[in-house]
């Protein structure tokens, strides 16, 4: 089992046992809406780190879906990226929702929201210059080429970390700085638990979803519309918000 997903196991049986209780007051309920659902949510919000303030939003593709396409049984996997990629090249998986997907045949690839990777401290005063506080979390291949180009004296990180969820309890627990994308911070940013640095560079960090293209065409068309809805109320949610602090500097996407 994914280290990160063993991590989740106390919340999502506590989460269980929530709406067990609440099924028990029932006269008669679908398990599907009133279990399986929010379960299933709760999990991918977690491992994308989507904020609770937009975890309501991507509840409702599920739903949305059962609703439109009634005689399909949706089946919800979580997973890390490589897994979910090749589940789908095995055909397990039909449609995928990821930061960093993979180019394979018969695989399209499209962006579904926009997000980016800020600077972000504990300390209120912190600057641009990486030091001892600084945690690299490993955000992909590209987040790597990037930082590289951006930072090129910065080669010996003294903590690396590959799952962002974690990254960001060692950085609060820790009083330590690291990139993270916007849309996780900005909730610890409005409450003051810390703080955008100013004058850092910014990197692209866009969702993506992939999907298998021999998909019935009118499935997936329902599919796709549905996930693009969701993501315009999480994408616009974030730009309506104040992001605290001076704008960062933008940095190329990648090197060479």
């Amino acid at each position: 089992m994914d280290i990160q997903i063993q991590r989740l196991r106390p919340r999502i049986e506590a989460l269980v046992d929530c709406l067990r209780e609440a099924l028990c007051e029932r006269d008669s309920a679908d398990l599907v809406p009133h279990l399986a659902d929010p379960v299933a949510a709760v999990a991918v919000c977690e491992l994308l780190d989507v904020p609770p303030g937009d975890r309501a939003r991507l509840r409702e593709w599920l739903p949305a879906m059962a609703a439109r396409a009634p005689d399909v049984a949706l089946r919800a996997e979580v997973g890390m990226p490589a897994r979910l990629m090749r589940e789908m090249v095995e055909g397990t998986v039909d449609i995928g929702v990821m930061y960093t997907p993979q180019l394979r045949p018969g695989l399209q690839v499209e962006t579904l929201f926009e997000d980016e990777l800020v600077l972000i401290s504990v300390a209120p005063k912190a600057t641009p210059q990486l030091d001892s506080s600084y945690v690299f979390i490993d955000w992909g291949p590209e987040f790597h080429a990037a930082h590289a180009f951006t930072y090129p004296d910065y080669s010996n990180p003294g903590v690396v970390l590959s799952l962002g969820a974690l990254g960001l309890d060692f950085v609060l627990e820790n009083g330590r700085s690291g990139y993270f994308p916007r849309r996780v911070a900005q909730s610890l940013l409005d409450r003051g638990r810390i703080h955008l640095v100013p004058g850092a560079p910014v990197f692209p960090f866009p969702a993506y979803v992939v999907y298998d293209t021999s998909l019935e065409a009118d499935l997936l068309e329902i599919a796709l519309e549905e996930l693009r809805r969701v993501a315009m109320a999480v994408d616009g949610h974030l730009e309506d918000r104040e992001i605290l602090g001076s704008e960062p500097t933008r940095a190329l996407a990648g090197a060479g």
